[in-house]
């Protein structure tokens, strides 16, 4: 509902005659601020003006229309002349109503106006002594409210310093502006660049010149990013916000190992964590410590009979974990017994590793990281076993992952355990997982939260055959769910389950989420999780050599629109997570890694992929997790002696300024 209100006023005496001649006339002008919503007014009203004898009540002495008055940017002038015997000395209110040319009902502004001294003036038959007034005679307190207006002051006469703070605002400029600040905090950055849309809070009438302002906070290192605008409009702005590039600093190595195959990423104490697989000796990166004192240390562990032998680096390793170290150091062998292992960043900064093993079996495919549920908060893996063709489980018996007991056969009822994805569901460890003797997807969940399994306990989720491979396990809503291929025939489609239940104990119908094609190899090629409240699937697609993002529209995946992003892809590990709020994808083209990250929290707008300057890399194996605000990515080497790296862009602090200004 639109209102009209009174905002100010001043009055003008007109006269009829000379100053010192006769009797000035009655009329006077009258200057106004109209404002209609909260805006200074435009366009042509009509006006009511009523001569009252008190500010309430009181009795009308006399009332005045006046049509077709032009209001622009809210002022607006009229004259007005009353009947003289009301103009007498006594003090009078003027009451004012206005409307809308055209408009039937009149709205009365409040409160009245009080006329000032200033049409009083025109008894004033002595006024022409004035002239005699010397310059600069007469001070401040002398001058009526109201007396001096803008048309009594010359032009560009009025500084910055004879204006009170805040005495200027948005409404009094001649050109309207409207400016914002938007903190990193609430934008997804990462690698490269990213797509900034912004709608302004008022729209303009005409398209704004818009600038731009960065602002380093916090932690201030290396250069600030750069912003540039793409387009603007009178209703939004889009801006590309370039990041600066990676340097060595952010690009951790985890270790060497000849013949890493499979690897899954999580966090372990909040920082980074990775179990893969080795089919050889680790090599340890024992990078240089600051001072000589801790190089010394370090010299004399390797050496005989110091913590456990000669040469055993590893036990060195471990023993100088509280030395915090910088910049690259040698490679010294450890863990050479080969299988599956375990690494956590052991500092902040990501730059020393802790190293474990698992197991030391070497028919080890499939692992998958998880962390086991809160006081006792651990890292747990599960793993398919080649040689026994059964499902495993290994809680760490340390929450930094340092100790592990012997792992724990959870199903060897057939050939079970490929495409594992381990998770916590209602508290308890939990598995999904692919039956190669039935084709069929199978789900089961540990008696209690240290991972204690009872094979009687699995449960045939998906209900036909062919379906089961690459599944991943995450919890929407509350209930375990679990996406992976289906594969009957000629038909080739990814499938999405939700249980029925928190535990899992009962499963809804096989959803079918998109077609697809038959895929092949042992990576993770489909990963689930939740984005914005909703199941949401990435997945490759082999024929169209493309990676998908798609979102369910509703919690039990019933039904899927096409997908929101597709991506030039090859057969690798496929990664979902959500980061700063927004999906990221991590996935494979050739020898690179890429990553996109949403413009929304629902995934329905996405840039373009980036692809982190890492050199030539393995082509199927990643892990993405999300570290603070910013991606996290594990990835290996090309080659027969193979590097694992981590690495993850520093989280610049800034605030973003722009200011936006109407021609």
């Amino acid at each position: 509902m639109k209102t009209i209100q009174f905002i100010t006023l001043a009055l003008f005496a007109v006269g009829g005659n000379s100053l010192q001649g006769g009797a000035f006339g009655t009329a006077f002008t009258y200057q106004g601020r109209l404002g209609d919503a909260g805006q200074p007014a435009n366009g042509s009203f009509e006006f009511e003006f009523g001569l009252w004898t008190a500010p309430v009540t009181g009795a009308l002495l006399e009332a005045r229309t006046k049509s077709d008055i032009e209001v622009s940017n809210g002022l607006f002038n009229v004259e007005l002349e009353f009947d003289p015997r009301f103009i007498n000395g006594e003090e009078r209110w003027l009451e004012i109503k206005a409307r809308r040319s055209g408009v039937a009902s009149y709205t009365t502004l409040t409160p009245r106006q009080r006329l000032a001294p200033t049409p009083y003036a025109l008894h004033a038959r002595n006024a022409g002594l004035a002239l005699t007034v010397a310059d600069g005679s007469i001070t401040s307190a002398k001058l009526a409210p109201g007396a001096v207006t803008a048309v009594s002051i010359a032009s560009n006469s009025i500084t910055a310093a004879q204006l009170a703070p805040g005495a200027v605002g948005l409404s009094e400029l001649a050109k309207p502006y409207q400016s914002g600040r938007i903190p990193s905090s609430a934008l997804p950055l990462g690698f490269g660049d990213y797509l900034l849309v912004t709608n302004f809070p008022t729209a303009f009438s005409t398209t704004p010149t818009l600038a731009f302002g960065v602002a380093q906070v916090g932690n201030i290192v290396g250069a600030p990013p750069q912003v540039f605008p793409l387009m603007v409009t009178p209703t939004n702005f889009s801006a590309r916000i370039a990041q600066p590039p990676l340097t060595t600093a952010t690009v951790r190595t985890v270790g060497l190992s000849n013949g890493i195959t499979f690897l899954s990423a999580s966090k372990t104490l909040g920082r980074p964590a990775v179990t893969y697989t080795s089919v050889a000796c680790d090599l340890v990166e024992i990078e240089t410590c600051v001072t000589n004192f801790q190089s010394w240390l370090f010299d004399l562990c390797m050496g005989p009979n110091i913590f456990g032998g000669v040469g055993d680096s590893n036990e060195c390793y471990q023993g100088a974990l509280q030395v915090e170290c910088s910049g690259s150091g040698s490679f010294y062998p450890t863990n050479c017994t080969g299988g599956l292992r375990f690494a956590a960043a052991h500092n902040n900064a990501a730059n020393i590793w802790l190293h474990s093993a698992v197991t030391t079996a070497s028919s080890v495919q499939f692992p998958s990281l998880a962390l086991s549920a809160l006081p006792f908060q651990s890292p747990m893996v599960a793993w398919y076993q080649t040689n026994s063709t059964s499902l495993y489980f290994s809680r760490a018996s340390s929450a930094d992952g340092s100790v592990w007991p012997a792992p724990v056969q959870v199903a060897n009822h057939s050939d079970v355990g490929r495409y594992c994805s381990l998770g916590l569901v209602n508290g308890n460890p939990a598995i999904s997982y692919y039956n190669a003797g039935t084709r069929n997807l199978e789900f089961i969940r540990a008696t209690n939260s240290f991972g204690a399994f009872n094979a009687a306990t699995r449960v045939v989720v998906g209900g036909v055959t062919g379906v089961g491979r690459y599944s991943s396990l995450a919890v929407i809503q509350g209930r375990p769910a679990i996406a992976c291929y289906y594969s009957q025939g000629i038909i080739n489609s990814i499938s999405f389950y939700r249980a029925s239940d928190v535990n899992g104990a009962s499963w809804g119908p096989r959803r079918e989420v998109a077609p697809t094609s038959q895929a092949l190899g042992n990576e993770r090629l489909v990963a689930l999780a939740e984005v914005n409240g909703l199941p949401a699937i990435v997945y490759f697609d082999p024929a169209a050599g493309q990676v998908k993002f798609v979102r369910a529209l509703d919690v039990d995946g019933v039904v899927w629109p096409v997908p929101r992003a597709a991506f030039p892809a090859t057969a690798g590990d496929c990664e979902l997570e959500v980061i700063n709020g927004r999906p990221t994808l991590l996935f494979h083209s050739g020898s690179q890694v890429r990553i996109a990250t949403a413009q929304d929290v629902n995934g329905s707008a996405w840039p373009l992929p980036v692809t982190p300057s890492l050199g030539s890399l393995s082509p199927t194996l990643g892990g993405l997790i999300a570290n603070g605000s910013v991606p996290g990515v594990f990835y290996a080497t090309a080659g027969t002696n193979q590097t694992l790296r981590y690495v993850s862009p520093f989280a610049q602090q800034f605030i973003l300024n722009w200011i936006a200004v109407e021609p």
